[in-house]
């Protein structure tokens, strides 16, 4: 790029919906309010919160937000297995004077790809190759996803399960509720959501992917660990409107979420 060119890229920011309503109101309350810390306080099911918060890191890419809500469960699990995670062969420093290398172990996008090679193709995800029909396929879908966590799972006799949220009901929303519940209180258990962004915000109708951390019971909302930073913080978001943005399409499968857990 010389300097008679510009690169427009704009910036979202974060998004709530109807400025005019209280914050309560809201379908999407930031975590770092007064009351988005009043939710996980008050919260009877966040143990998994401090599993998943202490590894938190951000995507890399706009659309590896899948890849990194994977990072963040994988170091979560190895830390409560005490397990030591992989190499990051980018951190590798070595001392010549020595002769002695330092580096990171830890749990990053980079060697989640190549963990996961056989199934995920890195440049495709990240458009900067064509798929076999030549088209362009950003990002990953659900069952995708879930395929490459089990290669990596296996190693810890742990493995996945997926919901396709492609129906809506009641009794539906009841299971799902009962079913965050006890993944939030459990110790070996974590959950990947897969939904579309509009719901935050209307110009992005769009697949996401994110890690449910928390649940409080009196707002019924979820707490997400949003890895998109430079979009949204942290958030709280009614678990009737959460479910909702699950049942819509991605391609011809509808979204939904993926359970992991012990075999």
């Amino acid at each position: 790029m010389n300097n008679q060119e510009a690169l427009y890229i704009k910036d979202y920011g974060y998004f709530t919906n109807n400025d005019e309503q209280e914050l309560d109101a809201k379908v999407v309350v930031p975590f770092h309010s007064d009351l988005g810390e009043r939710y996980l306080i008050n919260s009877r099911y966040r143990r998994i919160f401090f599993c998943l918060a202490q590894c938190f890191v951000p995507q890399q890419h706009v659309t590896t937000c899948g890849v990194a809500s994977s990072v963040m469960v994988l170091s979560a699990i190895y830390v409560q297995k005490r397990i030591k995670r992989p190499l990051d062969k980018a951190s590798v420093l070595r001392d010549t004077s020595t002769n002695v290398s330092m580096a990171n172990f830890i749990w990053t996008e980079q060697n989640f790809f190549e963990s996961a090679q056989l199934v995920l193709n890195q440049n495709e995800i990240m458009g900067k190759a064509m798929n076999e029909k030549h088209q362009y396929n950003l990002g990953i879908g659900l069952d995708t996803l879930s395929n490459a966590l089990n290669i990596i799972l296996d190693n810890v006799n742990m493995s996945t399960t997926t919901y396709h949220v492609d129906i809506i009901t009641q009794h539906q929303l009841n299971e799902f509720r009962c079913l965050i519940k006890d993944v939030m209180n459990s110790s070996n258990q974590y959950i990947i959501v897969n939904y579309n962004l509009n719901m935050q915000c209307p110009e992005l109708n769009c697949g996401h992917f994110a890690p449910i951390a928390a649940y409080d019971q009196v707002s019924d909302r979820v707490l997400l660990l949003d890895p998109w930073a430079s979009f949204s913080p942290w958030v709280w978001i009614k678990l009737a409107d959460f479910y909702a943005s699950m049942n819509t399409l991605d391609g011809n499968n509808y979204r939904g979420y993926i359970v992991i857990g012990d075999i």
